[in-house]
């Protein structure tokens, strides 16, 4: 009786532990697409900056910062060196933008598209330098 009671106890604290990592990882990427969706409809609403690589960066980090709740002093682009800001995309260029590496030559469109590229750490729970590469994807419609 008491093999079995700790059996069955220690299976569903390893369930637990296992729906807990996968409720923590969701919530962890929708934070993020939700963070990369703000910077780009910051940015589509005030298209006068979209040509100014540094204001461009200032603005999506702000919107970026607002989302997530972090200090103001946070710098989104030295932590995720990987991301980026794609402006004046065109709905048929949207395969080449989606593609990791790839920028449309002569962009001229009517969107903003803004690429975060975040890492987590495989398992919350263990003590491990191993990291999983992660990206979150906004876009938006720029404004006249």
């Amino acid at each position: 009786m008491t093999t079995e009671s700790v059996l069955a106890i220690g299976t569903f604290v390893i369930a637990f532990a296992g729906l807990m990592e996968i409720v923590g990882v969701t919530f962890q990427t929708d934070q993020m697409d939700r963070a990369a969706q703000a910077a780009a409809r910051a940015l589509a609403l005030d298209s006068s900056i979209l040509h100014d690589d540094a204001k461009r960066k200032e603005r999506a980090c702000d919107a970026i910062i607002d989302e997530l709740d972090k200090d103001p002093a946070f710098d989104c682009w030295d932590k995720w060196p990987d991301s980026k800001i794609q402006p004046n995309v065109n709905p048929s260029e949207l395969p080449a933008t989606l593609a990791l590496n790839q920028d449309p030559a002569g962009s001229s469109g009517e969107m903003v598209f803004v690429r975060i590229g975040w890492s987590r750490d495989l398992m919350s729970f263990e003590q491990s330098s191993t990291s999983v590469s992660m990206v979150a994807m906004g876009l938006a419609r720029a404004e006249p």
